[in-house]
């Protein structure tokens, strides 16, 4: 079902932001910072391939671009190797209140895309 893929990857979303040690709750709560919460501001995706039920998947996550306000993420459904979705997922920073928040310097470091 094509909704799964979007489950997965919010979820390779969420592996990879404890990774580069920033918590959800950690971040509504506002221990560095003001309270704050990433969303999803837009998606572009490409199914490729079905996967199967009891398959191993592996979702992978990485920065693709990197801007004042915008991260922009590139993930993929991989299966041995084998590419099954891909996705480019832009999340913006926004307040408690809704309202977009820049990135500053500490998300800019530990996100910094790979030369």
């Amino acid at each position: 079902y094509h909704a799964t893929y979007l489950r997965w990857c919010e979820r390779g979303r969420s592996d990879f932001l404890r990774l580069t040690g920033h918590h959800h709750q950690e971040l509504l709560e506002g221990k560095d910072g003001p309270p704050a919460a990433f969303v999803v501001r837009r998606m572009q995706l490409e199914y490729r391939r079905p996967a199967r039920i009891d398959e191993v998947l592996e979702v992978r996550t990485r920065v693709a671009k990197l801007t004042a306000a915008v991260l922009t993420l590139s993930q993929e459904v991989v299966r041995e190797g084998v590419q099954l979705f891909e996705a480019t997922v832009e999340v913006v920073l926004v307040s408690l209140e809704g309202k977009p928040q820049r990135l500053d310097a500490r998300f800019q470091a530990d996100f910094k895309p790979p030369a």
